[in-house]
């Protein structure tokens, strides 16, 4: 059995505020599961930083895991702020991580080559996807948030054109094993 531990660092300095992302991925025999799981972290963090800057600079709240909190919170009002805001945030990894999984699932199938262009792609037809589950949810959700609905899709779609070329790069660092530190446990 191989188990290795992978930890990468970034930080984004966006008007005097340090955004400090880490990422541990855990590879456990299969480089598949481990690769697509930093794909999808990567993707996500880069997706939801885009997001939140565009949210800063058009003053409207297109804040995804934030959504989903006020989503959650309105739904279940015994669930407080700090759990609701934990929880966003989860559903949203887990979710971008889902989608990481299908594009990698593809790129090892060789159904697309792994590269920026189907990264683009696929991340076209998430954003599509994206857009119908999100006008479902606030459709059949009892109060949702006041969003600007049309300015939010829009936000959503090239969100998501950043999240898939950022998981193709993701996929192809952890596919190169560039990481480091990289720091390997083996048991025979």
């Amino acid at each position: 059995m191989q188990l290795c531990i992978y930890i990468y660092t970034f930080s984004i300095i966006f008007e005097g505020t340090t955004f400090k992302y880490d990422y541990c991925m855990i590879r456990i025999h299969n480089a598949h599961t481990g690769a697509a799981i930093f794909a999808g972290l990567s993707g996500t963090t880069l997706m939801t930083s885009f997001s939140y800057l565009v949210a800063q600079f058009q003053k409207e709240n297109f804040r995804e895991p934030e959504l989903l909190a006020i989503l959650l919170r309105r739904l279940v009002p015994e669930l407080n702020k700090k759990y609701s805001k934990i929880a966003g945030w989860n559903i949203h990894y887990a979710v971008g991580i889902a989608f990481a999984i299908i594009y990698s699932t593809l790129w090892e199938k060789n159904k697309l080559k792994a590269s920026v262009k189907s990264g683009l792609l696929l991340g076209g037809l998430s954003g599509l996807l994206a857009i119908i589950i999100w006008k479902a949810t606030f459709l059949l959700h009892p109060s949702p948030p006041n969003v600007e609905f049309k300015r939010y899709y829009g936000n959503l779609f090239v969100a998501h054109l950043v999240f898939g070329a950022f998981a193709s790069i993701g996929y192809k660092i952890a596919k190169s094993n560039l990481l480091l530190p990289r720091i390997t446990i083996s048991t025979d």
